[in-house]
């Protein structure tokens, strides 16, 4: 099972992970509001070993890979 899953997002329920360095937060940096992942926006989840769900959603722009910021392009497919 892959550690890391890629999706877009089903409802936009799911808040970004990264509180503190979402891209997307709130301008004041002391208020640790992640932001709402918009419904249809790439996410990046991981797996959660005991459960083995996949969770922590953040957004594509705000995923980090170990202490590197990675760069990925992705092609979406319409889904019409």
């Amino acid at each position: 099972m892959p550690l890391y899953k890629v999706e877009l997002a089903k409802s936009g329920r799911s808040k970004c992970g990264m509180a503190a360095r979402c891209k997307f937060g709130e301008d004041n940096p002391s208020v640790l509001k992640p932001h709402v992942i918009s419904k249809d926006t790439v996410r990046v989840g991981s797996i959660d070993l005991q459960s083995g769900a996949y969770g922590r959603w953040v957004h594509l722009e705000c995923w980090r890979a170990g202490n590197v910021r990675v760069r990925v392009c992705v092609r979406v497919q319409s889904r019409f």
